[in-house]
């Protein structure tokens, strides 16, 4: 009997090991700060960039909202953030949310529609912009 639970305590034990390995976060490409308080950041995620932004909607509230795009469109998604004047667009994310950009003479407002709610995001400088992107 002894021999018995002597075995049995060994056999759980050789089959309790533990595994670990190197956890890969996401690279991040550029984050937009003021006073400390992160108000967008864009990070890739293998061939998908993830956009997390403070919805300036709240004021005393931090509430973020987040958006995917493709990698490959990250260029084009730069020109329509940086560009100030021409036709509002709007455009539709495979997930089935949009971004809508309103050309208003010196800036441009941003609005994500995520199918429940509509977030805002905050107003991008030019060198806020490119820091955002990862051009500086």
């Amino acid at each position: 009997m002894r021999n018995l639970i002597v075995v049995m305590l060994f056999a759980f034990s050789a089959n309790a090991q533990m595994s670990v390995s190197n956890t890969v976060g996401p690279e991040i490409i550029g984050t937009y700060k003021m006073g400390g308080i992160v108000y967008a950041e864009i990070q890739r995620e293998g061939e998908n960039v993830v956009m997390i932004y403070k919805d300036i909607k709240y004021q005393y509230l931090n509430e973020y909202r987040s958006f995917v795009f493709p990698f490959s469109e990250l260029e084009t998604m730069y020109g329509l953030f940086s560009q100030k004047q021409g036709e509002d667009k709007t455009v539709d994310l495979a997930d089935g949310s949009k971004i809508t950009f309103n050309y208003k003479g010196n800036h441009v407002e941003i609005r994500h529609f995520d199918g429940n709610d509509i977030g805002l995001l905050p107003y991008f400088s030019k060198k806020k912009l490119e820091g955002l992107f990862g051009r500086n």
